[in-house]
């Protein structure tokens, strides 16, 4: 999260919201750039929340897919909105926000 939160800050945030905004109207480029950037690591950072889950230290019903989704969409939100400063303060505590609310009563603090 942090390593995006650093790249989103840097040049290379333009060329993603360009990619992104040319996705809307061309397909193929926001499936090439969902194929190729975001898709190898959601996946890897489902596999990491589901780890957590297996492990008790989120709770049961929490949903890796749907937590990843959270974290990441307001990242996102604010990349392409500029609604406010995209910083890695804003990504700590959007962190600790989200898993604080799914930690299991098993998980140390």
């Amino acid at each position: 999260m942090r390593r995006l939160i650093d790249a989103f800050n840097g040049p290379f945030s333009k060329i993603v919201a360009g990619l992104i905004a040319e996705g809307q109207s061309e397909p193929a480029v926001l499936q090439e750039f969902f194929g190729r950037w975001v898709s190898p690591r959601r996946t890897a950072t489902i596999a990491d929340l589901q780890r957590g889950k297996d492990a008790g230290e989120l709770r049961s019903e929490t949903e890796p897919e749907l937590l990843n989704d959270a974290i990441f969409g307001a990242i996102y939100y604010r990349l392409l909105l500029r609604s406010d400063p995209l910083t890695r303060r804003f990504g700590d505590e959007l962190i600790e926000q989200l898993i604080r609310g799914h930690r299991s009563g098993n998980a140390r603090n």
